[in-house]
């Protein structure tokens, strides 16, 4: 199996420094907390009406999550959840949606289970942990690499 090795660039990523100085990934997404994340990894999380506001203005709430990927990858990204209708969406540095899905995760994991795989080139990527409607309650994120 192939392993990526990830390098967080933290002037790229680093959630806001408490002194009102916003990242370059957090202007552009408007949002104050873009977190870190790594292959392989599980996390868990929580949509909220105190989260950002989904890059489409729908009045869903998301939660970002950035890496960076320093060669070819396969990855996998799975969000499930028993309380909400995961929705993800990927995107590149520069803000340009690669991929989204509403359920096709339902195959591997709930009815209401998103999944995207993609072979991504080196450099950094954004995910948008997101609901299908306006909804709010917990999710767990997976991210994995194929061969």
């Amino acid at each position: 199996m192939h392993r990526a090795l990830l390098v967080l660039s933290l002037a790229l990523v680093a959630c806001d420094s408490g002194n009102g100085d916003r990242t370059e990934l957090e202007r552009l997404f408007d949002c104050d907390t873009v977190r870190e994340i790594t292959f392989p990894s599980t996390t868990s999380g929580a949509l909220s009406t105190s989260d950002c506001d989904y890059t489409d203005d729908d009045g869903t709430y998301a939660d970002y999550y950035v890496f960076e990927l320093d060669a070819a990858t396969n990855v996998d990204v799975f969000q499930t959840s028993d309380t909400i209708d995961s929705f993800l969406s990927l995107y590149n540095a520069s803000g340009t949606e690669l991929a989204f899905d509403d359920d096709s995760g339902s195959d591997f994991f709930g009815p209401h289970d998103a999944r995207i795989s993609r072979s991504l080139a080196a450099g950094v990527y954004v995910i948008a942990a997101n609901s299908y409607g306006v909804e709010t309650g917990p999710y767990t994120l997976e991210l994995t690499t194929t061969p």
